[in-house]
């Protein structure tokens, strides 16, 4: 599976570098045919290559888990009135996580290939080939920039609850409407980083606070498990390579961020979207469960907010080179060594 995902990897990178002189009608349709691609990739992948593949089969053939609506919905239905293999849910999940992702791209940018890298190099490993469900919500966060932006309450409030039925971490997705697309908060940007740094430093357990009972049963949970010493359950060490990557790729978008605002008008909204994945990783890096997820869910707008270095260095094969080169390190560090594909 890993060699032929590097040959996807280096044949979208061909059409990145290469297609500018293309027609726009031409280029849709040649990243529509690698987005289909893809889709066949993730569907028919290895199940033993690659994590929660056997624990999807598992809640396929246990109804009675405790798990969201549209899982269980889907589920239903193939076992009912379809051929009843599980290998219809991977399919399904392909279409919709690929899919809306790849709708997303062709709403919000015009950077289709530079998107599909930065989409294939790790989101793509990361969701669809393994948080199946956190997959659609990450893409229906997507859907719901244009609405943020154009104030369009009811079309957000839709998608947003479509999202919790298939993981109901798309909760935090509520409060992004309260997100101002126009007005730049340049210094809150800035100091996103360093309060987060602050916070992370002094040990504050934020989620402590939260009231919603059903959440304090879970951290309660939690917190057992870290007294028992449960490996992978210790508070994260955040001065890793990946993150310090991706601090570089945000304050290097700052540093540019007269030259992005010009180029697209949904940068602002990405890059608060942005700032909230980097700030949720450290405040609550003492739950690393939470912070991962919140993070990453957040942290799709990455597939957009990324490309966009394209408009912020000349020449343009410099400003490609420098996204290649960060979704190759980024593929390499999920594939060797968080092993995310084995």
């Amino acid at each position: 599976m890993i060699p032929i995902l590097f040959v996807f990897f280096l044949a979208i990178s061909f059409f990145a570098f290469k297609i500018d002189g293309l027609h726009s009608r031409y280029k849709k349709i040649l990243f529509l045919f690698f987005g289909a691609i893809l889709m066949i990739y993730v569907a028919f992948r290895d199940g033993e290559s690659v994590r929660d593949y056997k624990l999807y089969t598992t809640f396929f053939n246990n109804p009675e888990t405790f798990i969201e609506p549209s899982f269980t919905f889907i589920a239903f239905i193939i076992k009912k009135y379809l051929y009843g293999d599980v290998i219809l849910l991977f399919i399904i999940y392909a279409i919709l996580g690929v899919g809306i992702k790849l709708k997303a791209i062709t709403q919000l940018t015009p950077l289709f290939f530079l998107s599909l890298l930065v989409y294939l190099s790790n989101f793509l490993i990361l969701h669809e080939m393994t948080q199946i469900r956190v997959g659609i919500a990450s893409g229906i966060l997507l859907l719901c920039i244009k609405p943020v932006y154009e104030r369009k309450l009811t079309t957000f409030l839709l998608l947003c609850t479509v999202a919790v039925f298939f993981h109901y971490s798309a909760l935090i997705l509520f409060p992004l409407w309260f997100i101002n697309g126009h007005k730049r908060r340049y210094l809150l940007l800035i100091l996103a980083m360093p309060v987060g740094l602050v916070i992370y430093f002094l040990n504050i357990n934020l989620i402590l606070n939260i009231p919603i009972p059903f959440l304090q049963d879970k951290i309660a949970i939690y917190q057992d498990w870290q007294k028992l010493g449960i490996k992978g359950l210790e508070k994260i060490n955040v001065f890793n390579v990946l993150f310090l990557l991706r601090c570089g790729v945000y304050y290097l978008l700052l540093y540019k961020y007269q030259l992005l605002i010009k180029s697209s008008k949904y940068a602002i909204i990405l890059l608060k979207i942005y700032a909230l994945s980097l700030f949720a990783l450290l405040v609550f890096s003492v739950m690393p469960v939470v912070a991962f997820r919140i993070s990453e869910l957040l942290g799709i707008v990455e597939i957009i907010l990324l490309p966009m270095v394209y408009y912020l260095f000349k020449p343009s094969i410099f400003s490609k080179g420098i996204v290649f080169i960060v979704c190759l390190a980024v593929m390499v560090l999920n594939i060797f060594y968080n092993k995310y594909i084995f």
